[in-house]
């Protein structure tokens, strides 16, 4: 493998590439295959059979315990697969249970973040090949039948979940590990910074923790996903006009296939903690480094976030749950507010 790995990253991808080289070793002779270089990533064809005929078909051993709630993907969707009408919890009741008796094992598809492992396996090991050889074909990472397989598999995979906490409030046990100065302490160090990514953690830092739930992200979001909307005055009982910053969230592990949420946040009296300021200053400080930002073609899957440092660490902080608000708080927040408890269990 390419030398601009980390040690980490090649022991995962290893299982993937050997299991490739298995596959290549006993299925070269149904493609062209260049004698002298039988791993080669390539033809496309022999790619895309690989995934078909072994990856995409790959299950493995999950226990479930019925006693917790739990979600995970049980079934590919398609007319040969009983599970796929079933729910989770049937194919537990007839699933065969570990030794004490606590959970139930039970044979699920790989998910996609597995999936996706296997791809960038291959591109690191056609990225190493490319450097000391010419191939004639296209890179996984730029192979858009490949692209459209995973993606095909992704919508096609089934979740289900079983929920046994009626109140997520009082039986969350996960609880805030940090105190609010520490927070504003590590967004002070950031505004004073000369960093050229200290406005995008603070923009990172304070949007996660005011608006997002834990599990969920905020990598996925799309400049031409962000915007802002007015809330109406007999919403609120301020004297002033209030103007909400909205992100569309329509990935992540809470969110189920097409489903959409709203992460909002106003103004905050503080303004080191104001993930409305610091948007704005993070895109004005976009636009003041490079023009082009403006450019109307450049807002489509344009990601805000790409990224981000531990600044968390200057204040020996070290948990990345500073960065979203605790289920358990938000939950009890939600509570007092006084919105139905069966929006809080599905928040």
């Amino acid at each position: 493998m390419s030398l601009k790995v980390r040690p980490s990253t090649a022991a995962a991808y290893r299982k993937p590439s050997k299991e490739r080289q298995d596959f290549c070793r006993e299925n070269r002779h149904r493609y062209p295959v260049d004698p002298r270089f039988p791993l080669t990533v390539g033809p496309t064809e022999f790619v895309l059979a690989f995934f078909k005929e072994s990856v995409l078909k790959r299950t493995y051993k999950k226990s479930i315990s019925m006693e917790t709630n739990v979600r995970t993907q049980i079934a590919l969707r398609n007319d040969e697969n009983e599970n796929s009408e079933l729910t989770l919890l049937e194919i537990a009741e007839n699933a065969p249970s570990n030794k004490n008796g606590s959970k139930k094992i039970t044979d699920v598809p790989l998910g996609v973040e597995a999936i996706n492992q296997y791809k960038k396996a291959l591109i690191v090991v056609y990225d190493y090949q490319f450097e000391h050889r010419a191939i004639p074909w296209a890179s996984p990472k730029k192979n858009k039948e490949l692209l459209d397989l995973i993606k095909k598999y992704e919508h096609d995979l089934v979740y289900d979940q079983v929920q046994t906490n009626a109140d997520r409030a009082v039986h969350c046990v996960i609880r805030d590990p940090y105190k609010s100065g520490e927070l504003i302490k590590i967004l002070k160090n950031l505004w004073v910074s000369n960093s050229e990514t200290g406005l995008r953690e603070m923009f990172s830092i304070s949007s996660r923790h005011h608006t997002l739930l834990r599990d969920q992200d905020l990598r996925h979001l799309n400049f031409a996903d962000c915007f802002c909307t007015i809330v109406p005055k007999k919403q609120h009982n301020g004297m002033q006009q209030v103007i909400c910053l909205v992100f569309s969230l329509d990935k992540g592990k809470t969110l189920k296939e097409g489903e959409v949420k709203f992460a909002c946040a106003m103004r905050h009296e503080n303004v080191f903690r104001c993930p409305f300021g610091a948007f704005a200053f993070f895109m004005f400080s976009l636009h003041q480094n490079n023009d082009d930002f403006l450019k109307e073609d450049r807002w489509h899957n344009w990601k805000v976030l790409r990224g981000r440092d531990s600044p968390e660490k200057s204040e020996a902080v070290l948990t990345t749950r500073v960065t979203h608000g605790g289920r358990h708080a938000g939950a009890m927040e939600a509570e007092g507010l006084g919105i139905p408890f069966d929006l809080i269990k599905r928040g």
